[in-house]
């Protein structure tokens, strides 16, 4: 919706229902860049991982930038973000909005999210290039 073309407070009352592994403005402008999904390897306990990742987008206004990023969903309702590769201006979570809202529980959110990210990309191995 254009009342959500920006990121805003995960709390406020506009805000549906999300998940926000980075929410800033982004592009597929590079020739490699893509979003891929598809389920991961089965768990040891038999659940399945399914996984979205952004390959190689751009953050819009940071020529050369490069991200590359992975949410994890679990049958058991479980949400893990995944950071590889952060690259650029502006791509470590300085204006980027990082959380999950759902209807029935509290909000968990960074809206800068540069602390959060410099935790999770020493993460990095667990994304296939």
């Amino acid at each position: 919706p254009a009342a959500l073309s920006e990121n805003v407070d995960l709390n406020a009352a506009s805000v549906p229902t999300m998940i926000a592994p980075f929410w800033d403005d982004l592009t597929l402008s590079a020739a490699t860049a893509k979003i891929l999904t598809g389920f991961g390897p089965v768990m040891a306990d038999g659940e399945r991982v399914f996984i979205i990742q952004w390959n190689d987008v751009q953050r819009v206004g940071a020529v050369g930038s490069s991200l590359t990023f992975q949410v994890h969903l679990t049958e058991s309702g479980e949400v893990a973000f995944v950071y590889k590769t952060l690259t650029g201006g502006q791509v470590r979570g300085e204006t980027a909005t990082i959380g999950v809202k759902e209807a029935t529980q509290q909000v968990v959110q960074r809206k800068n999210a540069e602390e959060v990210l410099a935790r999770f990309v020493a993460d990095a191995d667990k994304i296939g290039g």
